[in-house]
């Protein structure tokens, strides 16, 4: 605007030409001066954090550490999470600011998040303490994070670029289960099962009549002495071959694979709430669940058996394969 006033006025004659060019050159010159300041306040703080980690420090995996994401749970619930991101060897662009955004493999982006200054490090790290907002029950897999050097008038802002590969899942929440009932005289065939006995119902619990042929050994004579009726306890019945409860979980979407309906992830969401609930109304029963997928699953997490259930049942997703 300031050179378009000056090329105007510079070919008038008059007092109020003279005035309007000399306007012009004052913008002018505020205009570079901002510039100048922005830019000699950033470059120097993005060339020295890009110069310190390309040019002096050849160690990829020293590289891969100068942003460190931290999580104060592998496994959260879906919703807000806590997170630490530390920046070693930075220093804030004077009267400036340093944003960061965290690329997910699947495009999903966070909002820019600004970086403020760790006193105790003596300025050499910078550190942000926020709350990223994962929505959804699933495997989230960091890709990318990107440094924004910015400048006090938010003129230029310069991106160094940090590869990432670590991830996080968020779990199910856990609900109150409803039971469910477990069918224990259907099973496997023989040759597949684990012969470990589970005692049902009996002992102090399940009474009836007295019948010829009963174990008089069992009658309960305080029933007796009080109501002049013989009863005897059921003995214990175990069932040999139940030891554990295979689970089949299906993700099978029978919708055309090339629609993409905004429902599905809230639908998935739901069922897989659905499954824990159902994981842990069997395993609060005494038995040994044996989940089987319907889709191959790869993790990075140091998981014990249970947790390695949630982790299918979070990472899982639609999928268009019957078998």
């Amino acid at each position: 605007m300031a050179v378009y006033w000056y090329s105007h006025y510079a070919s008038l004659a008059g007092d109020s030409a003279s005035i309007q060019i000399l306007l012009s050159l004052i913008i002018l010159g505020v205009c570079l001066l901002a510039l100048g300041i922005s830019l000699l306040t950033t470059l120097p703080a993005y060339l020295a954090f890009w110069g310190r980690h390309h040019l002096l420090e050849n160690d990829e995996l020293e590289r891969e550490e100068v942003i460190l994401i931290l999580f104060k749970e592998i496994s959260p619930v879906a919703g807000w999470v806590d997170v630490d991101i530390r920046i070693q060897g930075i220093r804030k662009p004077l009267w400036g600011t340093v944003r960061l955004k965290i690329i997910f493999s699947d495009g999903m982006q966070s909002e820019l998040l600004p970086l403020e200054k760790n006193e105790s490090l003596q300025g050499k790290e910078l550190i942000i303490r926020k709350s990223l907002f994962l929505p959804d029950i699933k495997d989230y897999q960091i890709q990318e994070v990107i440094l924004y050097f910015e400048d006090v008038f938010h003129f230029f802002s310069f991106p160094y670029r940090n590869r990432k590969n670590i991830g996080i899942f968020t779990e199910p929440p856990v609900g109150e289960s409803e039971p469910v009932e477990v069918n224990l005289e259907k099973a496997e065939e023989p040759v597949l099962k684990v012969v470990q006995h589970k005692l049902a119902k009996g002992e102090l619990i399940d009474y009836k009549k007295y019948s010829p042929g009963d174990d008089i050994r069992r009658i309960i004579w305080k029933n007796y002495a009080r109501n002049r009726e013989l009863t005897v306890r059921i003995p214990d019945r175990s069932f040999p071959y139940v030891s554990h409860i295979n689970v089949l979980v299906s993700f099978y979407d029978a919708s055309p694979g090339d629609v993409e309906l905004p429902l599905k992830n809230f639908l998935l969401n739901i069922y897989k709430e659905k499954l824990r609930q159902i994981v842990d109304s069997i395993l609060e029963q005494g038995f040994t669940v044996n989940l089987i997928a319907d889709q191959p699953m790869e993790h990075q997490y140091q998981l014990d058996e249970y947790n390695r259930m949630v982790y299918y049942i979070s990472a899982a997703q639609w999928q268009h394969h019957t078998t």
